[in-house]
């Protein structure tokens, strides 16, 4: 079971387009921490009136285990976008969350972003880097 914190390690716009509409729908996606590497999680209101006494929805659009787990996921795309032999670059975390990564956004304080950095880096994304401190949150529950 993935478990995640409020913690936002980073964030990134994913652009969702169907080739029925010509309309696109933009998503932002917040990186997590969680207990594992990254939990990724579109956070979102209900749009529905019954459902309105309940807030906002979170959606875990994917995660990540550990380092090892993400380079067996590339390169099992990579082996088998080879055996298909299309031509159009498609990119890993493209294909993995269903549209097209813009504006990735990673606060190097966590450990976790300098680890995936170099993975967004190497498939084709620009990200911006900052760096700000967070003071972890205590919670003590009697």
């Amino acid at each position: 079971m993935i478990a995640y914190s409020e913690t936002t390690i980073g964030t990134f716009t994913l652009v969702q387009q169907n080739e029925d509409e010509k309309v696109s729908r933009k998503y932002k996606i917040q990186i997590r921490q969680c207990n594992g590497l990254a939990c990724f999680v579109h956070i979102y209101k209900s749009e529905n009136p019954p459902d309105s006494k309940l807030g906002w929805f979170h959606h875990i659009v994917d995660f990540f285990i550990n380092k090892p787990s993400l380079d067996a996921a590339i390169k099992k795309f990579n082996a088998e976008h080879r055996k298909t032999k299309t031509k159009n670059e498609e990119r890993f975390f493209d294909s993995r969350f269903g549209g097209k990564i813009e504006k990735i956004k990673l606060n190097m304080f966590f450990r976790e972003c300098n680890i995936l950095l170099p993975y967004f880096l190497r498939d084709g994304h620009k990200v911006e880097c900052y760096f700000k401190s967070v003071k972890p949150k205590l919670v003590i529950k009697d």
